[in-house]
């Protein structure tokens, strides 16, 4: 197989440069002539580093060409949550529709970032496309907050992912952080049926290290598979499909970081309220909601 003329190592961010010199000299003459698979792993010093390998099979081989850069592994992500509000999504097929469902889903995930170091926003998308809460650190305020916007948000018109990939890329380029990995988790229920080349506005999310989750809500559908995975291999992600309530919530928690124990859904009335009147309306139904979830989760 033919040598990679350049390897990257991930490291932590907290790293003195000398110590970086002194184990890229220790990779090269530890890793000489010998094979590593992409995504691998690499002790050396003690100090744990995420092998990242541009050789498209997946494989390097070490030789005294070879280019080592090492890298700082991020130590916060960007994840931006975009969810479809085409008029499918009233659709009952999840109870009481496919939009409270996804709504359910992204409150759980936000919960689940609260007290991390993670920045998390919302976008919605259909017809047009719409950032309803900037990336930031989650409290319990930011969960009030998107209740009360998903609250005012009603499904209708048609998909347009191309616009969602394009609007999801410029609120990265605006608010992310350069340091941070950027995340994008796409939920939608249908196809393309307006706007441009989704796997072309895809490419340019790649470009800017902006990795995709594509994930399919709804049941008996017809939808574009094909381009759902396609954006999600160009981007280094994975396409999911959710084929109920409990499917989707179990989801979210993984795509939230897959912690070994799930953190508590906070109960809403311990949630700083935000002094709406829609919130305040609202707090009876999410309390039910959340406490069903929970109910079902443990």
């Amino acid at each position: 197989m033919k040598a990679a003329s350049r390897i990257v190592f991930h490291a932590p961010s907290n790293i003195k440069p000398k110590t970086l010199e002194n184990i890229s000299k220790t990779i090269v003459k530890s890793l000489k002539g010998k094979t590593v698979r992409k995504d691998g792993r690499v002790n050396i010093s003690r100090v744990s580093l995420n092998v990242a390998v541009t050789e498209p099979e997946g494989y390097v081989k070490i030789d005294d060409s070879t280019e080592i850069e090492i890298m700082p592994k991020p130590l916060k992500s960007d994840i931006l949550l975009a969810v479809d509000t085409s008029y499918s999504m009233t659709k009952d097929d999840y109870k009481p529709s496919r939009y409270e469902a996804a709504k359910n889903a992204v409150l759980f995930f936000l919960n689940q970032k609260i007290d991390t170091k993670d920045r998390v926003g919302v976008m919605t998308f259909g017809s047009t496309c719409y950032e309803k809460i900037p990336l930031t650190t989650v409290n319990e305020e930011t969960l009030a907050e998107t209740s009360s916007v998903f609250q005012d948000t009603k499904p209708a018109g048609r998909t347009s992912l191309s616009s969602a990939l394009i609007t999801a890329l410029g609120i990265f380029m605006d608010q992310g952080m350069p340091e941070n990995s950027k995340t994008l988790i796409l939920l939608t229920d249908g196809v393309d049926n307006m706007g441009g080349n989704p796997v072309a506005e895809a490419q340019k999310l790649k470009e800017n290290g902006i990795t995709v989750y594509p994930v399919l809500i709804g049941t008996k559908i017809h939808y574009d598979e094909k381009t759902l995975t396609e954006i999600a291999n160009l981007t280094g992600g994975s396409f999911y499909s959710a084929p109920d309530r409990d499917e989707l919530i179990n989801l979210y928690s993984e795509l939230a970081g897959k912690r070994k124990r799930i953190r508590e859904m906070k109960k809403i009335e311990d949630i700083k309220k935000i002094e709406t009147s829609e919130v305040k309306k609202e707090e009876s139904g999410i309390s039910k909601t959340l406490k069903r979830i929970k109910d079902k989760m443990w």
